[in-house]
């Protein structure tokens, strides 16, 4: 699912009319017991944004959504992995977030941060 999309700057003196645009991603965690729904939510950069270092990362707007994926169960919580990004860049931060059946989901920890592309030796 995409919400919404970025017009990214064209570089400066670039007289094409080709626009950037960087869209917006949500992951749905959908969690079953006895195959029926037992939790469920729909996680979005919305929940990043007062987070004191996404806050101090990159703006929000610029982000996208990516690579949600599930990694244990822990104190009644599901934890999943997810990746906030700059589009086609190496700029990125990596989150687990939790989903806790009866108060929704939450930022659990700030991973790792990568500001700058990796310089090739």
């Amino acid at each position: 699912m995409n919400d919404s999309a970025v017009l990214l700057s064209p570089v400066e003196g670039d007289t094409s009319p080709e626009r950037l645009f960087a869209h917006n991603y949500h992951s749905q965690l959908v969690i079953t017991r006895a195959g029926q729904p037992y939790a469920n939510a729909t996680l979005s950069k919305a929940l990043f944004r007062n987070h004191p270092v996404i806050q101090g990362f990159v703006p929000l707007p610029e982000l996208a959504l990516s690579r949600t994926a599930y990694l244990r169960r822990q104190r009644g919580e599901f934890v999943f992995y997810t990746r906030l990004g700059v589009p086609d860049s190496d700029i990125f931060v990596e989150v687990e977030v939790a989903l806790d059946p009866a108060k929704g989901v939450r930022v659990l920890q700030v991973l790792e941060q990568v500001n700058e592309p990796d310089e090739e030796e």
